[in-house]
């Protein structure tokens, strides 16, 4: 993708590279550039353990944030008024099937430029890989016990990058 800074689709190839690499059951914890890791990350990684996903809300709505021909493609009835959740932190146990599934179809959408940058879409209306790893997110856990979901970053300190 040679428009919008590749609309972030790099991100869910980067790591779905990386978690391809890893075996069973090790973790994997991805964070952008502007976070900073403020102490031990103890209780980051007993939330991997104990749930297998630790990833952060955002402060929106998938309906807000998500471009309507994006939840045309993908969309998950009743999900729009859901929180986002952000990409900027993002922590998983290898080989679980939700997260396979996860990294598995938020790669795949990522690599359909009509699915992670569709026409018309910006940063006022959509969140690129944030919005396709929000609504993945919520169709890997669907049936599954819910994942621990939090509006707290506990040892991560994030977005120290802007402004």
């Amino acid at each position: 993708i040679e428009i919008k800074g590749g609309a972030y689709a790099w991100k869910p190839a980067m790591i779905y590279d990386e978690y391809s690499s890893l075996s069973k059951n090790e973790y994997l914890l991805y964070l952008d550039a502007g976070c900073f890791v403020t102490k031990p990350m103890n209780l980051i990684r007993a939330v991997i353990w104990m749930n297998g996903l630790y990833c952060i809300f955002s402060g929106s709505t998938i309906k807000k944030m998500t471009h309507s021909k994006t939840l045309e493609a993908i969309g998950e009835e009743g999900i729009n008024d859901l929180k986002m959740f952000h990409a900027s932190t993002l922590g998983l146990k290898v080989g679980t099937v939700a997260n396979d599934n996860l990294i598995q179809s938020w790669y795949a959408n990522a690599s359909q430029e009509s699915i992670i940058s569709p026409e018309n879409s910006s940063l006022s209306n959509h969140r690129y890989d944030q919005s396709l790893l929000s609504i993945q997110i919520y169709k890997s856990y669907q049936s599954k016990r819910r994942p621990f979901l939090s509006y707290q970053t506990y040892e991560i300190a994030q977005h120290n990058d802007i402004g």
